[in-house]
């Protein structure tokens, strides 16, 4: 491969702001008294999510006036099956005390998938309830799978087929390169339980990934995990499932869900044949087997592959998008990464021409639609 050296050149946007005049009459506005009693603080998230070897459930109740001990009565309504949670029936306050924790504790087994619920937690209202509180959360919770432990194995260089490469950039000599063409580093994982499961950890939402600078949303998946698991337990049908990248792009490539903000998951078609069930054998047989290439090294995902969001909800989809370019991750065993995303090794700094400072780019000046 050729590889250049060059700039980017930078786009800058200005953004209008309107404000809106405020009347004399805001000035009059009274507010109520508040009620003594308890609530819910706005510590408390509406989303939850516990590991598989998580022991407790805590939320936070304060109150208001009173503060002599008291017990405060609690409902909860939940959809969860039974014998996971202990949930009380009261809060504890002791003397004085303005905030107290609700604990509910958990016993929780180990998944393979994910599992969503509802819990609404809310205060009797037979008590005293402060009106300037909630007197109910309506909780997201998602029982994790079990969970993968990983340790560092060394660093990966990433060609991106399924975002960056729907981008084509322009460079100061009058040339243009496609973002599949421009790799970045990323640290490289393996699981400690199968030593042939790898992980690219942050490969997207880094600060120093190229789609950072494009058109596509990498705001790290709003709490989601990002990171991107790599099954080579069969060296000959290597596969990544589908997973969630921790971005979202605004383009028509997802059918109804155009013009909309759409989550990008991504994976290789052994993985997506995987997902729905299919044995490694099959997969190899109908000729999307996946294998890593050259010394055992490098991995060609040809051709990388987007999944329909509506495919991870659950819904039928026949088959997955495919990209207009293919990706290619290169594993490199012991090396490690500084701060800025760099390689630290020297000598194979140098062997790798096509790395650039990612942080020089603004904004992606080309694009291509799928």
């Amino acid at each position: 491969m050729k590889f250049f050296k060059y700039s980017i050149l930078a786009v800058a946007a200005t953004l209008g702001v309107a404000f809106s005049a405020c009347s004399d009459d805001d000035d009059d506005y009274v507010p109520g008294p508040q009620s003594n009693g308890a609530f819910f603080t706005t510590a408390n998230s509406s989303r939850v999510t516990l590991d598989t070897d998580a022991s407790e459930l805590s939320l936070v109740v304060g109150r208001v006036g009173d503060t002599a001990e008291a017990d405060v009565k609690i409902n909860v309504t939940t959809d969860l099956p039974e014998g996971l949670f202990n949930f009380p029936s009261t809060v504890h306050f002791a003397q004085g005390e303005t905030q107290a924790l609700y604990v509910a504790t958990c016993d929780l087994p180990e998944e393979d998938t994910d599992r969503k619920y509802t819990l609404t937690v809310a205060i009797d209202p037979t008590q005293p309830i402060c009106n300037y509180g909630n007197a109910e959360l309506n909780i997201a919770l998602t029982l994790r799978r079990k969970v993968e432990k990983f340790n560092h194995y060394g660093v990966a260089l990433l060609y991106d087929g399924w975002m960056a490469g729907i981008y084509n950039f322009n460079m100061t000599d009058g040339s243009q390169m496609n973002g599949a063409e421009i790799p970045w580093y990323v640290n490289l994982n393996q699981s400690e339980e199968n030593p042939d499961v790898y992980q690219l950890e942050d490969c997207f939402t880094c600060e120093w990934a190229l789609v950072q600078y494009t058109g596509v949303d990498a705001n790290a998946g709003q709490g989601e995990p990002t990171n991107i698991r790599i099954d080579a337990t069969n060296p000959l049908c290597v596969k990544i499932e589908p997973q969630f990248t921790g971005c979202y792009l605004e383009i028509d490539v997802f059918d109804d869900f155009a013009e909309k903000v759409s989550p990008v998951y991504i994976c290789n078609y052994a993985g997506f044949y995987a997902s729905r069930g299919n044995s490694d054998e099959a997969i190899i047989n109908n000729g999307f087997g996946q294998e890593f290439v050259e010394d055992g090294t490098t991995l060609e995902i040809d051709p990388a592959i987007l999944v329909n969001p509506k495919y991870m909800e659950g819904q039928t989809v026949d088959k997955p998008i495919t990209a207009f370019n293919s990706s290619i991750i290169v594993f490199y065993p012991g090396e490690e990464l500084d701060e800025e995303g760099e390689i630290k090794s020297v000598q194979r700094r140098a062997d790798i021409k096509a790395r650039y400072n990612v942080k020089q780019m603004k904004r992606a000046l080309g694009f291509r639609s799928l």
